[in-house]
């Protein structure tokens, strides 16, 4: 069993104009973040993650955000090409940290490209055809393994 996954749920995937909505939530070590069955923007916050992932692989601090509610991951570089993932819920002055865990960033990466690869699939099957998908589809190709 993993310990790091990005869970999503193909069923609860739908189409509203030209947004993609659907479950999608980290899972780190039991933990759900936000929330198990999370619903947010599926194709908008994936860019955003495969953008982050290749802000970290050059080594710079990246956020994985979500589009609904204050709550995100804040990834750190580390040695050995390790990243650290602060788990955070927002939503009050003082920030809450729900978890935190060091990881290969290989593995952050790799997740995140069956994410994207799974949401890609799920649209094309739709014949949901959007320029976020497009961009999405080419942001996904650039992350290296």
């Amino acid at each position: 069993m993993r310990s790091f996954r990005i869970e999503l749920v193909e069923s609860s995937f739908a189409k509203g104009g030209s947004l993609v909505t659907g479950e999608v939530w980290f899972s780190i070590d039991g933990v759900d973040f936000p929330s198990r069955n999370w619903n947010d923007f599926a194709v908008t916050i994936l860019g955003w993650w495969v953008e982050a992932a290749i802000s970290l692989a050059a080594g710079e601090e990246a956020t994985f955000g979500f589009m609904d509610g204050p709550w995100l991951v804040e990834a750190k570089p580390l040695p050995n090409q390790a990243a650290e993932l602060v788990f955070i819920d927002d939503h009050s002055p003082s920030p809450t940290i729900v978890a935190t865990r060091s990881l290969p960033q290989v593995e952050i990466r790799n997740e995140i490209r069956r994410a994207a690869a799974l949401v890609i699939s799920v649209c094309v099957s739709g014949g949901w055809h959007t320029q976020e998908l497009d961009l999405l589809r080419e942001r996904t190709a650039v992350l290296t393994p």
